[in-house]
């Protein structure tokens, strides 16, 4: 790419594109993160391409964290804006401008957790006073954030589904328990009334013999006392009748 002229170099040395993400190896030399991934060797290291210096990866063990070269990306920004040969501006998506500089915002400030644009970082967010990144390595922590959410999210889900199939269970168990309870209680009672109806018909047959007997008794009682009146009232007439002879 050119500008009034000048070439500027904004190439990586080893996929010969634009820089995706430049970082800086401690030897100095940059190149895209991607590409620095595909370098790194079994023993957690890596040869720069350049000067042949064996680089140790970060203490996270992870390329992303290697230092990021925000002067390339600021250079790249402005390659960027630059007219092409048709007449016609990069324009960047209006979700995704700068309102301020009306920017590509493609950097993140972590410090103040927001997304700007090439000019704020020279502006108002220093690299060397705040924690930067760039929007394509945030929306790849985002989305392993993301996805670690939605898997914790789908193992509530299962966890719910689970719950609630035992509560679902549960419940007809329960009311199977309560109809077998009711037809027991059911059973017993019925049990019980016939065997009180049983007693109850027992009793008043043994006291209806009983009055039976009582009133037989009377009745010969009162016979007796009749007889007894009659032979009372005879042997007076006796005796009466032989007085008087």
């Amino acid at each position: 790419m050119a500008e009034g002229g000048h070439s500027l170099n904004v190439s990586c040395s080893i996929c010969f594109e634009d820089y995706k993400t430049p970082k800086v190896l401690t030897c100095g030399h940059t190149f895209c993160c991607q590409c620095v991934s595909k370098m790194v060797g079994r023993n957690s290291y890596l040869q720069c391409p350049t000067c042949r210096k064996d680089i140790s990866l970060p203490e996270s063990g992870k390329v992303e964290d290697f230092t990021t070269n925000f002067a390339l990306l600021s250079l790249i920004l402005d390659q960027k804006k630059i007219k092409k040969g048709d007449g016609h501006l990069l324009k960047a998506d209006p979700g995704f401008e700068c309102p301020q500089h009306k920017n590509p915002t493609t950097f993140y400030c972590k410090s103040c957790k927001k997304s700007v644009c090439a000019e704020c970082l020279l502006q108002d967010h220093k690299p060397d006073k705040h924690t930067i990144a760039t929007t394509s390595d945030m929306a790849v922590i985002f989305s392993g954030e993301l996805q670690k959410h939605l898997q914790q999210l789908k193992v509530y889900e299962n966890e719910a589904k689970s719950l609630g199939k035992k509560i679902s269970e549960g419940l007809h168990c329960y009311e199977e328990d309560k109809k077998t309870v009711q037809d027991q209680v059911n059973i017993a009672l019925e049990r019980k009334k016939e065997m009180l109806e049983k007693s109850a018909e027992k009793l008043i047959n043994e006291l209806h013999k009983k009055a039976k007997g009582h009133t037989g008794a009377y009745t010969d009682l009162q016979a007796k006392h009749s007889t007894l009146c009659d032979l009372s009232s005879k042997i007076h007439k006796y005796v009466m009748t032989y007085t008087i002879i």
